[in-house]
């Protein structure tokens, strides 16, 4: 990525959608959307499940956790810190 000089971008906010602006604002471009965010999200979200699984977690904490909606984001775009560190890794590979 790179900075040419007199430009910066920058997203304004919409909604809930802090971390979706926060990435292209870091990046300097309009990169990501809400969507690639909630796929991030909801991968890191079986991968919690599976972990919980292989770990034999399956006492009444285990399925509460299996009956609530995702952590990782929310229906009004909230995107938890998990997803963007996750995206960070991804770009910095």
């Amino acid at each position: 990525f790179f900075f040419m000089a007199g430009f910066l971008y920058h997203e304004k906010q919409e909604s809930a959608l802090c971390g979706v602006h926060c990435l292209n604002n870091l990046l300097q471009g309009s990169y990501y959307n809400a969507s690639d965010l909630a796929e991030i999200a909801h991968s890191i979200d079986e991968n919690e499940q599976k972990l919980m699984m292989e770990a034999g977690l399956d006492g009444a904490d285990f399925l509460k956790f299996m009956a609530e909606e995702s952590g990782n984001v929310a229906d009004n775009g909230f995107f938890s810190v998990q997803v963007g560190r996750e995206q960070e890794i991804n770009v910095s590979q």
